[in-house]
């Protein structure tokens, strides 16, 4: 579903269109059917689906400005999004006043051959982020446990999925070890736990 609203949140028009329609041909759509009325586009807000350079510099062509959730395959946003990540993780001079969030802003050239920068708006969410390392924790913990008891029963540990880039049993001459690597950040080493059985 696309949809225009005035200044105020009054809808002016919406479209709706099959999924399978390729991003750029609905935008494409929206642009024309503007062009034939007296309303005029102050921005454009989409997903990560529309994240594409043709998308981007069709709305510059047209002279309209855009908001586009971002996909990781960006040139300019994994390094942009590194850079920005660890400066504005609990700081508080990057807080977003009245929210949970923490955040900043950099000015990057997004796609290959850009000529211009856009800004990059990174956000930290102290809350969520909090709720998904307490359920890996425990996750780990929990694998860590049954990993033990399929040892002393003498059968080989079996690890979900979810949690296998971060345990797993090393085997050698000597006692089966099981070890926890627990990835912070790329910048950081790993943090082994190891339990010698």
């Amino acid at each position: 579903m696309m949809y225009a609203v005035a200044p105020d949140g009054t809808p002016v028009t919406c479209y709706q269109y099959r999924g399978s329609v390729i991003d750029q041909t609905a935008v494409k759509y929206l642009i024309k059917f503007f062009s034939h009325t007296d309303v005029k586009i102050a921005g454009f807000c989409a997903d990560r689906g529309f994240c594409s350079k043709a998308n981007a510099d069709m709305l510059r062509e047209n002279g309209m400005g855009f908001v586009l959730m971002m996909t990781s395959k960006p040139d300019g946003f994994s390094d942009a999004r590194d850079r920005l990540r660890d400066s504005i993780k609990c700081n508080v001079d990057k807080w977003i006043d009245g929210t949970e969030l923490f955040g900043d802003t950099a000015g990057v050239r997004m796609f290959s051959g850009d000529e211009q920068e856009s800004f990059l708006h990174v956000y930290y969410d102290s809350s969520r982020a909090g709720c998904g390392i307490t359920k890996i924790l425990r996750k780990i913990n929990k694998a860590k446990k049954d990993a033990i008891c399929a040892i002393k029963e003498k059968k080989t540990p079996v690890f979900p999925k979810d949690v296998s880039a971060f345990i797993g049993l090393r085997k050698g001459t000597g006692p089966k070890t099981v070890e926890i690597h627990v990835t912070i950040h790329s910048r950081f080493k790993d943090m082994t736990n190891k339990a010698v059985l």
